[in-house]
């Protein structure tokens, strides 16, 4: 039921006989918020009936006694004071012999002060003598005092286990049967335990008079947190619409997070401000709604990676369909952004001066993010039709690369020339192009990073760089692992970008220990796992390079070939052997 309607029931029931009214909701859909709203609204209005109002969350309530205190310590008053005295003066006759019992509580003093305060006898009672005697008697003087009272029971599911479900569903009942109360009990059936699930349908019928569903749209969840005169409102209503987001606590603290990094974004260019919101959406969503968001740590894990995930593997798994699916309709790309949202969510602070500094020099970059704009778009029409279109999409691509090739960057134009030469498209020229273009930058790349380029012409491409300007040999890091086993990150990776034929000409060049250093170094990789998938590949890439290598010496004479295959026991194909020279 929409709020709407929600509220034409809740009208309905307060100016009905009707006294028990259940509303049923998901976690943070916003009841509780819904209702103090409302409440708030008829009370200024001065809709509401009943003399006074209580709010009782049983959240930890372990005792019927404990509940019965609390709605009388939590009244508030909601009536004029002239009407309330007529009502306790009316109960107070009732509770004479009660009273007699407490000497301290003068019957004059009671009706003088006339309660002008709901919370007055249990203020007495405190600085009353045989308080702990007579504690029994002040609780239930106070709840003979409860009459005609609204009263709000919220977070049923939340009790205490000592508090049991029949208990409180009595107390309900006498509330509104005899002491002509008005209860709204909110809770999320949800997370009731089988046990209390199964006696709540038992005294259902019995107490609940109406029963209503809270399940608000997402714009009405949305429209609770966010003004609708806010510049931003459509951004974040498009991006939490895709998230599915309807959670009024989760867009809470999306809101949260935004109006945490307000200053630094001042004044920034919507594209800057688009970036941002969409990370902190899906991160928050990711964050705070474990069992139907995202894996967090998959997400965070993929923020951090390839702009683009449409060219997953075989063996994806579900959880990376569905970010796939999420990121190609959200356009969500790597950010600078994603870090300092994750660091502010899990430490509850970040370096604010690192924050601003990074947004004023994106703002600088605002071709580069306009540039990642455009290919995003062109990114979005490919993924999200099966239309006949491929001329179509070809052209946009090579167009747009073309035209951006200065601004794009180095993850984006690998995923854009490699999509441009699936559709048949020549990217010689546009790799070249880059290359040159930001030979400066890419030379400053570790070749570690660089690794991790997918497409395959231009990591080797950025390879080629690489090594002009590295002054290590082939020889010095093989003798490094094979002496000292110095199996370091930079060493594998170098070692993993060398080619067959770079590792064939090192071997023809017959370098001290060479025995050693092929067998006991690089053919020494073949027998090792690395810490992950990466790293073994690696090390698979080195051992079948240094295979290739030696096939292809083997392939010279019939000396080598018998070198190769006796030495360092690579299998070769005999019958391959007949023409070979002696």
């Amino acid at each position: 039921m929409t709020p709407s309607k929600v509220t034409e029931a809740l009208d309905a029931f307060l100016n009905g006989d009707d006294r028990v009214l259940v509303i049923r909701g998901g976690w943070g859909v916003g009841k509780t918020y819904f209702w103090s709203n409302y409440f708030s609204n008829r009370k200024d209005e001065n809709q509401i009936k009943q003399v006074a109002y209580s709010y009782i969350s049983l959240f930890g309530k372990s005792s019927l006694s404990e509940v019965r205190a609390s709605i009388f310590q939590a009244g508030r008053l909601i009536t004029s004071e002239d009407r309330l005295k007529k009502e306790f003066e009316k109960t107070y006759s009732e509770s004479t012999r009660l009273l007699n019992l407490a000497p301290w509580l003068q019957p004059t003093t009671v009706k003088t002060k006339g309660f002008p305060m709901l919370g007055w006898i249990s203020s007495i009672a405190k600085s009353a003598p045989y308080t702990d005697k007579f504690s029994g008697l002040i609780a239930t003087l106070e709840y003979k005092l409860v009459n005609k009272y609204l009263i709000c029971i919220d977070d049923l599911e939340r009790k205490s286990k000592d508090l049991s479900i029949r208990e409180i569903m009595g107390l309900i009942d006498e509330l509104a049967t005899q002491k002509q109360c008005k209860a709204i009990i909110l809770f999320n059936d949800k997370s009731l335990t089988r046990d209390d699930e199964e006696e709540f349908q038992q005294y259902r019928e019995k107490v609940v008079d109406i029963e209503i569903e809270y399940d608000p749209s997402h714009t009405d969840a949305l429209s609770a947190v966010f003004s609708a005169d806010l510049p931003e409102f459509q951004q974040i209503a498009s991006i939490t619409q895709v998230l599915k987001i309807t959670n009024i606590r989760v867009l809470k603290k999306l809101k949260r997070v935004m109006d945490y990094f307000k200053d630094a974004l001042l004044e920034s260019d919507p594209i800057i401000f688009k970036e941002f919101s969409t990370h902190a959406a899906i991160i928050v969503w990711a964050h705070y709604m474990p069992t139907e968001a995202i894996n967090y740590e998959l997400l965070k894990k993929r923020l951090r990676s390839n702009p683009w995930e449409g060219f997953l593997p075989n063996n994806s798994s579900e959880e990376d369909n569905r970010y796939s699916a999420i990121s190609r309709e959200l356009n969500i790309n790597k950010s600078i952004f994603s870090d300092f949202i994750i660091e502010y969510l899990e430490k509850g602070y970040l370096d604010m001066d690192a924050a601003k500094a990074e947004v004023t020099n994106l703002k600088s970059k605002i071709e580069v993010l306009r540039a990642h704009e455009e290919l995003s778009k062109i990114w979005s029409e490919y993924s999200s039709s099966f239309n006949d279109d491929g001329t179509s999409i070809l052209d946009k691509f090579e167009t747009s690369v073309a035209k951006n090739i200065k601004q794009i960057e180095l993850n984006q134009f690998s995923s854009s020339i490699e999509i441009i030469q699936n559709l048949g498209g020549d990217i010689t020229n546009s790799i070249t192009n880059y290359v040159l273009l930001h030979k400066q930058k890419l030379e400053t790349m570790h070749k570690e990073e660089v690794s991790q380029i997918r497409f395959l012409p231009l990591r080797e491409a950025i390879e080629k760089i690489l090594k002009k300007n590295d002054s290590r040999n082939i020889d010095e890091v093989i003798s490094a692992i094979c002496t000292n086993r110095d199996i370091s990150p930079e060493n594998v990776a170098y070692l993993s970008s060398i080619t067959e034929d770079e590792l064939k000409e090192w071997m023809l060049t017959n370098p001290d220990d060479m025995f050693k250093k092929i067998s006991n170094g690089l053919l020494f990789f073949g027998k090792l796992l690395g810490n992950d998938d990466k790293e073994t590949e690696k090390y698979t890439r080195i051992y079948e390079t240094t295979k290739k290598a030696l096939k292809s010496i083997a392939s010279q004479n019939k000396i080598n070939h018998l070198r190769v295959t006796t030495l360092y026991g690579i299998e070769i194909n005999s019958n391959n052997t007949k023409h070979l020279p002696q």
